[in-house]
């Protein structure tokens, strides 16, 4: 294909994302940016650095049909963006009609594509040679100036600078190319993981920011709420400008049970995933998953560029629970049946505040219905129809106490997460204490529920129903 037409296919491909997303989306600043990182299987920095799946020697029509492959695939997963590597010898000659064919084709498909510089090896994380860098993104913007389908990331993780230098460098950047609004995300400070002197800048205020999220950079935690407190504080007032570009985890996910785990005491990539998500979903935060589409990488969401399937449904469907585009328990009146003893969640008639809740055979009676109200993405309120009064640990902590009802306030004793398991069933864990609403092995009709910490035992697992 001759040079000419590379831009005008970047520009066709700029009309046809914002018809695949809702009105609602196109008003934000990080407008449909969630996504996967389609990344080199050893390192992106490293000169050539082709995504899984390339090879350097594809033709540009053959460059076009594997972008097309990937962002189908993406987009087929809820992502509407891809974020790719781009080097010097990416943007060279020939290597870049390929490369540009391979982001083009991702484009066409509907998506956008963040093209990411990531420093050669062993010239630390800052832009040791200025004149290339420079070159390059030359090279990149004389093709896709005019396409919001390709945005800029100029550096990744530029933890050798201070944030003074780290703003210059950004606004000189801006100041050469002079880019649309949103056009480019700046990575926070250190290794991508405070936007907040980014943010407080003024030279670069109509552009996004940029965060990564690793437990290993927060510090380990066995705590999804830490996780959670730690991307509030390295995203500050920002979010409404913040695209988290990349978050993940180490390990093989194939048997780790991440989707909608909130026990207080969870394996490190546990809890950063189900923290992390969880606060992007509450402040409409996009996120771009690391990793994506990576051969090489011991979790990736794919299996290989050639293998699109899934490698673990309950991690993607995590992500997918953060873009908003799945739910556990949505609002609504439900009765609840206990999984061991087939008996429903019912408050046995009485009105008092402190009465004990407990279990009953199915029937019509109002004592088994409750109103579930989301207070966030992670808590829920359940009040008895009969009563008005909410289910409530009594800030019980012991093991086998009881759970009541009381009038509705504030308290935390009120507020419970849906902890999914299997077949639609979820426990059901009290945000003061930790503990699960727990029939203790009762099969009575009457038998008053209990606090138990959270365990396999399918006294704890309850579906929800009409």
């Amino acid at each position: 294909m001759k040079p000419t037409h590379l831009l005008s296919l970047a520009m066709i491909a700029s009309l046809t994302w914002f018809t695949n997303l809702p009105a609602s989306a196109q008003t934000r600043t990080a407008d449909g940016m969630q996504g996967m990182n389609w990344a080199n299987p050893t390192d992106n920095g490293n000169g050539l650095a082709w995504p899984s799946g390339m090879t350097g020697n594809e033709s540009y029509e053959q460059a076009v049909a594997l972008g097309q492959k990937i962002g189908n695939a993406v987009k087929a997963a809820g992502g509407r963006t891809v974020r790719m590597p781009i080097t010097s010898q990416l943007a060279t000659g020939v290597n870049w009609w390929r490369y540009a064919g391979a982001v083009n084709g991702v484009t066409s498909t509907g998506l956008k594509v963040v093209l990411c510089w990531w420093p050669p090896p062993n010239t630390g994380h800052k832009v040791a040679d200025l004149t290339a860098w420079y070159v390059m993104w030359d090279s990149v913007n004389a093709s896709y100036a005019n396409t919001m389908s390709v945005r800029y990331e100029p550096i990744n993780e530029p933890a050798d600078y201070n944030a003074t230098d780290l703003n210059n460098l950004y606004a000189g950047f801006l100041s050469r190319y002079h880019p649309p609004a949103n056009k480019c995300i700046l990575d926070g400070t250190g290794y991508a993981t405070s936007v907040v002197s980014v943010g407080n800048d003024s030279r670069l205020s109509n552009q996004l920011l940029g965060l990564h999220s690793y437990h290993w950079y927060w510090g380990s935690t066995s705590s999804w709420q830490t996780d959670y407190n730690a991307m509030a504080n390295a995203v500050g007032s920002y979010a409404w400008r913040t695209v988290v570009t990349e978050i993940g985890v180490q390990t093989d996910g194939r048997n780790v049970p991440f989707w909608q785990q909130w026990e207080a005491n969870e394996p490190a990539d546990v809890a950063l995933l189900n923290g992390g998500l969880a606060w992007a979903r509450n402040n409409s935060v996009a996120t771009i998953a690391w990793s994506g589409i990576n051969d090489a990488d011991s979790y990736h969401w794919f299996y290989a560029s050639s293998n699109l399937t899934e490698v673990n449904p309950a991690v993607c469907n995590m992500f997918r629970w953060s873009w908003a585009l799945t739910n556990t328990v949505v609002g609504g009146t439900y009765r609840w049946l206990n999984r061991a003893d087939g008996k429903y969640l019912d408050n046995l008639g009485a009105t008092a505040d402190g009465a004990t809740v407990g279990q009953w055979t199915g029937g019509t009676s109002s004592n088994q219905k409750w109103n579930v109200t989301a207070l966030d993405s992670v808590w829920y309120k359940l009040q008895c129809v009969s009563s008005g009064k909410c289910l409530d640990g009594l800030g019980n902590t012991a093991n086998g106490s009881p759970i009541a009802q009381w009038s509705s306030g504030g308290s935390y004793n009120q507020q419970w997460a849906f902890e999914a398991t299997d077949s639609g069933y979820y426990r059901l864990i009290n945000r003061a204490t930790g503990q699960c609403l727990d029939t203790g092995g009762q099969t009575g009709n009457g038998t008053g529920m209990q606090n138990w910490p959270p365990g396999s035992s399918y006294n704890q697992q309850w579906i929800p129903g009409q």
